[in-house]
């Protein structure tokens, strides 16, 4: 288990969520399948995180993960 100051709790990210936990509003021009599947994707994702920094401290998943997720999501411009 994770030492008390790499507690999910603790780490700004999800701290800063568990404040603020509303959703976004989704980009215009989505069907309502695809608007539902970006919702799903976002708490997926976001308990996904939780389970993972209860284990691994932050600031050893958080190079992990942005490397992972930017392999994943290019810049589109």
């Amino acid at each position: 288990m994770a030492d008390k100051k790499s507690s999910p709790r603790e780490d700004p990210p999800l701290q800063l969520l568990a404040v603020n936990i509303r959703c976004d509003p989704p980009p215009a021009g989505l069907t309502t399948e695809q608007k539902m599947a970006l919702h799903e994707y976002f708490h997926v994702v976001l308990a996904a995180t939780y389970k993972l920094l209860q284990i691994v401290p932050y600031r050893d998943a958080a190079p992990i993960l942005k490397k992972k997720f930017g392999l994943v999501i290019k810049d589109l411009s």
